[in-house]
C-alpha cells in the first residue's frame, strides 16, 4: 500500500492517463463481486503500470 502512494508521488500524470483506459473497459473479470472502490482501482491501475 505505501508503495503505492510513494508511486502516485513519483508520477502523478503516468497514473491518470493510464486510469482512462482502464475506465472505460470496465472493470476487471476478477472484481465482480462488487463496485470498485477507490484504492482498488488506484491498485489495480499501479499493478496495470507494471504490467505495460
Amino acid at each position: 500500500m505505501i508503495s503505492g502512494y510513494v508511486l502516485e508521488e513519483q508520477q502523478p500524470v503516468n497514473s491518470e492517463k493510464e486510469s482512462d483506459p482502464f475506465l472505460k473497459g470496465g472493470p476487471p473479470p476478477f472484481i465482480e463481486e462488487g463496485p470498485i472502490t477507490d484504492v482498488e482501482r488506484f491498485s489495480l491501475v499501479v499493478l496495470w503500470g507494471h504490467l505495460s
